[in-house]
């Protein structure tokens, strides 16, 4: 049975974007129509998101170790 995270009372909830919404100030930011901070005041969204999803700066993945049994750096260990 899979564990879910109860955040601590009195944390700040993470904030949620609509798809539809950061796509639009992407595609606005990369077209040139607006800058990236007058896109952020627009559609309501942090400006660190869009830069993040503009420059595909992606953070590491969430969980723990892969397995020894994938593919690593161009050596396997699969027996």
């Amino acid at each position: 049975m899979p564990r879910f995270y109860k955040r601590p009372p009195g944390t700040k909830p993470l904030r949620e974007y609509n798809t539809d919404d950061l796509e639009k100030a992407v595609n606005a930011v990369r077209c040139g129509k607006l800058p990236l901070r007058a896109v952020a005041e627009k559609y309501n969204i942090d400006k660190m998101k869009i830069f993040r999803k503009i420059k595909n700066i992606h953070q590491k993945q969430h969980g723990g170790q892969s397995t020894a049994s994938e593919f690593h750096g161009g050596v396997c260990f699969e027996k």
